[in-house]
């Protein structure tokens, strides 16, 4: 939900960093990042290049 919030579009991704979506994550969530999360953030960012 964190990440429709702030990206609700595929073309809202293209040059974001995992930072920037990790850092975007923390506004709505107590615990985003850690190795998980950075792991999640790169398959987000990764599966919007293979569209």
């Amino acid at each position: 939900m964190a990440t429709l919030y702030e990206f609700p579009a595929p073309a809202d991704l293209p040059g974001v960093t995992t930072a920037e979506v990790i850092a975007s994550w923390r506004k709505h969530m107590k615990r985003a990042g850690g190795t998980t999360g950075l792991e999640k953030a790169a398959q987000l960012i990764a599966s919007q290049l293979e569209v």
